[in-house]
């Protein structure tokens, strides 16, 4: 990529830079989603993924030029131990560099927890029919 794309792409707005989630930035981003509501987290995680999601390229580029300082850094051994096994901070950062991909992840998390919130509610009421029948 030349100087002149790079700045092309770093200032694009709308048409001008197309962007396209690709089937792995869609695995990756579903598996750490997936990780956030299984823990109970997806409140909080909306909360700040929201409030960054105008910084979201900003935010990923830093992340980016900040490798080396996460390699091997406790965070990225926090989230492979207890989030995702897989997760590689390049993908990860490309991902969400991405309006759409960040916008995805958001979608994501949603899409779980009210798949999440539905199945509760339908063991509640499970349970409730259950102690009707004993009754």
């Amino acid at each position: 990529m030349t100087r002149r794309e790079k700045w092309r792409h770093a200032f694009a707005l709308g048409e001008d830079y197309k962007e396209v989630v690709t089937a792995e930035d869609e695995k990756l981003l579903d598996a750490f989603a997936r990780a956030i509501v299984k823990r109970g987290m997806a409140a909080p995680a909306l909360l700040w993924f929201i409030s960054l999601r105008p910084m979201s390229f900003i935010g990923a580029s830093i992340f980016q030029a900040a490798e080396f300082l996460f390699k091997d850094f406790a965070l990225e051994i926090f989230i492979q131990k207890h989030l995702m096994p897989e997760f590689e901070h390049g993908a990860f950062v490309r991902a969400v560099e991405k309006r759409r991909g960040f916008d995805r992840l958001i979608e994501l998390i949603e899409q779980h927890e009210a798949a999440s919130q539905e199945e509760m509610r339908q063991a509640r009421m499970e349970r409730k029919r259950k102690r009707q029948e004993k009754g």
